[in-house]
């Protein structure tokens, strides 16, 4: 029975001493806490054994929020274990685009809270305002070109060895206007020039027999010739632009053709003269002179053919002009056969306002350069 009640004694004083250290515990050291802060985690398992044969029972997870229990710890000593880390689904990543790059104009100075304004130009107003010619606005224009007239000349001559009569010279020259260009739009055009030209015998020289010519003592005969004077015109075309091939750089490009009609008015004044002289047997000598004065009336036609980013073209123009006679002096020597009587050696002088003048056709091809 002592034994019994010794027992007794022994067990109920091991269950008191294991209360009163469960209620005070007494606090760790950095050594003991050391190895429980470097512990990796483990997974929780359950305190209670489990028979192997019982049917196994699926565990709830845990919350993610709450903490995991060191085995061992008490509910005093709160456990130090590292939070597992939240596995997240992985989500693909939108491929970056690059913003376009938008040109902005500078705020003054001063205005450091303005807000910058985006620029933004039309191929057509790049077209109008940054390249140095637009042959679709209001331009100047210079005008050049090499022209080509027959003018009439009332010849009578009859020699022994020659005879002259009614014939059409060739005259060669030049034009060179200036003047105001307006676009009105829809591609007409509409302009205002000033013309002065000049004409002339160019390519005529003395004439001179062979020395050979048997009996020949002196022969010879020269034409001169000159036609000049100034018009206004008034210029209405209308244009397109195609785009063709350089054919000096091989690349393609844009021109412009325009189809145009002109009138013109304006004077003139022709200077006129023929000479001829044969000695032999018998003598034919002749010199006439003839200058006019008159005024002129004009319509051409032609075409132009425009670079459309340099401001030069090619002009083609056929002009008829009819001429109103003002004045014409004629000075004529002649003689012929060596008649007696002839007035050789001195120049007859008369006047022909009342002549009549066919009209004149003249032919150009040139060209210019609106700025």
């Amino acid at each position: 029975m002592k034994i019994i009640l010794t027992a007794a004694l022994v067990l109920t004083s091991f269950v008191g001493y294991a209360q009163t250290a469960t209620l005070d515990p007494l606090p760790l050291t950095d050594e003991e806490l050391a190895p429980m802060i470097d512990a990796p985690l483990v997974e929780e398992t359950s305190a209670l054994a489990t028979d192997e044969s019982a049917t196994p029972v699926e565990a709830t997870p845990a919350p993610a929020t709450e903490a995991a229990v060191v085995p061992g710890a008490t509910d005093d000593v709160p456990a130090l274990v590292e939070p597992a880390p939240l596995v997240t689904e992985e989500q693909p990543v939108a491929e970056e685009t690059a913003a376009p790059i938008v040109e902005t104009t500078p705020a003054p100075v001063g205005e450091e809270n303005a807000r910058p304004v985006a620029e933004v130009k039309s191929t057509d107003d790049v077209d109008d305002e940054d390249r140095p010619f637009n042959h679709r606005k209001s331009n100047w224009v210079s005008v050049f070109g090499f022209e080509t007239v027959k003018y009439t000349l009332p010849l009578e001559f009859t020699g022994a060895s020659d005879y002259f009569k009614e014939k059409e010279r060739d005259l060669y020259g030049a034009r060179l206007g200036f003047g105001r260009e307006f676009y009105l739009g829809w591609g007409f055009l509409l302009q205002g020039r000033v013309d002065g030209y000049y004409m002339g015998t160019l390519f005529e020289g003395i004439k001179t027999a062979d020395p050979e010519f048997t009996g020949t003592d002196v022969s010879n005969e020269k034409d001169t010739g000159s036609y000049y004077g100034a018009d206004a015109v008034a210029h209405l075309g209308w244009m397109f632009d195609y785009k063709t091939k350089n054919i000096f750089l091989g690349d393609m490009t844009y021109m412009a053709l325009e189809l145009f009609v002109e009138a013109g008015v304006g004077k003139g004044t022709s200077y006129q003269r023929k000479e001829y002289n044969f000695d032999a047997a018998s003598v034919d000598q002749y010199d006439f002179i003839m200058e006019d004065e008159f005024t002129t009336n004009s319509v051409a036609a032609g075409i132009n053919l425009l670079s459309t980013s340099s401001g030069f073209f090619l002009n083609l123009k056929a002009t008829q002009v009819n001429l109103s006679l003002d004045k014409r002096t004629i000075r004529e020597k002649k003689l012929e056969g060596g008649a007696s009587g002839s007035s050789a050696g001195a120049f007859v002088k008369r006047t022909d306002n009342d002549a009549d003048i066919d009209p004149v056709t003249i032919f150009a091809v040139g060209g210019g350069y609106k700025f």
